[in-house]
């Protein structure tokens, strides 16, 4: 499972078919929540860490546990 948002600008355009089953919302201040199903939890984690500060991603438990541990090894790494 993958859910994500995407926020503006990046929720302008055409949405990128990365996932199966994919299926998005429109919300009221213009981002996008995107479902789909990915069996690469890495790959997934991967793809939306390249939407930068424009994706937040809700889940699925793998997909958001990867983001989370990458996120918090980059903050180690590179402290204030």
């Amino acid at each position: 499972e993958v859910h994500y948002r995407l926020l503006p600008p990046l929720s302008r355009g055409l949405i990128s078919r990365h996932f199966e089953d994919m299926s998005f919302q429109v919300l009221e201040d213009g981002s996008l929540e995107i479902f789909g199903v990915c069996d690469n939890e890495w790959e997934a984690g991967r793809l939306l860490m390249a939407y930068g500060e424009y994706c937040i991603v809700l889940g699925g438990p793998e997909v958001k546990a990867w983001v989370d541990r990458t996120v918090n090894g980059i903050k180690r790494n590179y402290p204030d």
